[in-house]
């Protein structure tokens, strides 16, 4: 039996009909106004909740779900915009169900999130996108605290008593990673044992490597053990902006120039934002270095960071193999 969901036969025709519009509507994103824009918002989430698969489980942006139905989520993620307005509570709802139950559901959320922004957004002003996107990150750092405690017990108070996609999730999204509150959870309730079953190295775990915590640091190399390397770096990932942060942070101890020339950092996160307060001194940074470079090694790993950092990073490495990190 297939693993992948499946529409009803009786809705095959106006899923095919759905997710032309949508193709239309991300080559012209102008074509639709504000009036059919919230019709088709209303269609899609009537219709992604006809979607069945063949466990109780349920998956929208992953390979479980058929492409139609991950198209047609990527869409409804505009609904981050509508906060109260009609369908948006009942499909926040079932959003936070399917990102709690599956960690490549949650990965490819947020891959959807940047792909959403590049079509189907793109018609408006950065203003307004960079706001629906605040919206979005706060309304996930709400639903990762409140799926935290909610699953904390007496026996066990530690995020390994959270669901394994939620702890994931809360690392993906390294702009959620970097709020107080989620901060305040791994502090708090740091785990104790790694979670399986994670697609990738999440770039929040990149940070946690570095934190000054050395319980927090145990854990992180623990996780880091589990997922293994980053199958592929690029340069302007999430991942890549982690480690150029890190690693202008120890060209700056050891006096290296940075480069001031065109980076191909996000604009949404340069470098520059990623909080490394909580982070381990440059002098004892040396000493994670490696596990958190071992984490990205991809095949074009070096490579990409080489271009962010604005460093000779195999040089840069080579000329401190001497280095305790006194």
């Amino acid at each position: 039996m297939s693993r992948i969901g499946t529409f009803p036969e009786d809705q095959k025709t106006t899923v095919a009909s759905i997710n032309a519009t949508l193709a239309d509507l991300r080559d012209n994103p102008s074509s639709l106004d504000i009036k059919a824009i919230n019709s088709l918002l209303q269609q899609c989430s009537e219709l992604i909740k006809t979607l069945q698969h063949p466990d109780s489980s349920e998956h929208w942006y992953c390979p479980k779900a058929p492409t139609e139905a991950q198209e047609i989520a990527t869409f409804l993620i505009r609904y981050h915009a509508y906060k109260d307005s009609k369908g948006a509570p009942d499909w926040r709802e079932s959003l936070w169900k399917v990102l709690k139950g599956c960690p490549d559901c949650v990965k490819s959320y947020l891959e959807a999130r940047d792909r959403s922004n590049e079509t189907y957004l793109s018609q408006y002003h950065e203003s307004k996108v960079k706001a629906m996107n605040e919206t979005a990150d706060q309304a996930e750092t709400e639903a990762i605290i409140k799926a935290v405690k909610r699953s904390a017990t007496a026996q066990d108070n530690t995020l390994n008593s959270a669901p394994t996609a939620v702890v994931y999730h809360a690392l993906a999204n390294i702009r959620v990673t970097q709020k107080p509150e989620i901060r305040d959870l791994f502090e708090e309730r740091t785990p104790v044992s790694s979670f399986p079953d994670w697609p990738e190295p999440p770039p929040g775990l990149l940070l946690l490597l570095a934190h000054s915590s050395e319980r927090i640091r145990a854990w992180a190399q623990k996780q880091a053990e589990t997922c293994g390397p980053l199958s592929r770096l690029t340069s302007n990932s999430p991942h890549a902006i982690v480690l150029s942060a890190l690693t202008r942070r120890l060209q700056s101890s050891d006096h290296q120039s940075v480069s001031s020339g065109p980076s191909a950092s996000s604009s949404a996160m340069p470098s520059a934002s990623i909080d490394l307060s909580l982070s381990l001194p440059p002098p004892h940074l040396w000493s994670a270095y490696p596990a958190i470079l071992s984490l990205a090694a991809a095949e074009d790993g070096l490579p990409a960071l080489k271009r962010i950092a604005g460093a000779d990073i195999p040089q840069f490495i080579f000329s401190h193999l001497n280095d305790n990190g006194q």
